[in-house]
């Protein structure tokens, strides 16, 4: 079955369903799906990279690494339940989007993922993503660590998402 246990009503999640990644979409956030969807492609993104850093020894992504591009006091709260009011945004928010951002790992790449594509679909320059931020420097090592975990034959030499980091 398919179910969210700490968020009451979520616009969308991803879960796993009969061996398959499912991604659902609540209609009623339709006014917001852009955003949406690109927050759950990353959570899908995710369960890639998540699997291939179990497998292969030398993958480029492994959730220490991305621990390390945070604040040394700096723990996720790993829970939904009070996020909004959480002063864990407010001491480190050099280094996370939102407040949403600093409940767990997939959350924070999740919203930083959002709003580099916001950012090219809606074409304007994020601030968030200027080269001496720490919130770029979450971005490139997951951008490296998509085009590690990912066959980019096909692929453009700059993906949409990775659009900021020229900018």
């Amino acid at each position: 079955a398919i179910s969210s246990t700490d968020v009451t009503s979520p616009g969308a999640f991803v879960c796993a369903c009969n061996n398959h990644l499912v991604m659902v979409l609540d209609a009623d956030y339709s006014y917001a799906w852009e955003s949406t969807l690109n927050h759950e492609i990353s959570h899908l993104i995710d369960q890639r990279l998540a699997f291939r850093s179990y497998y292969v020894k030398d993958a480029v992504y492994n959730e220490e690494t991305w621990n390390s591009y945070n604040p040394e006091a700096f723990s996720y709260s790993y829970t939904y339940v009070g996020y909004e009011t959480s002063t864990l945004y407010d001491a480190f928010s050099d280094y996370f989007v939102s407040s949403y951002s600093t409940t767990y790992p997939t959350e924070d790449r999740a919203e930083i993922f959002g709003l580099a594509m916001d950012s090219y679909l809606l074409d304007y320059p994020a601030d968030a993503f200027e080269e001496s931020s720490p919130i770029r420097a979450k971005h490139e090592y997951y951008c490296d660590s998509i085009r590690d975990g990912f066959d980019t034959t096909d692929w453009p030499k700059t993906t949409p998402w990775e659009e900021v980091l020229s900018n």
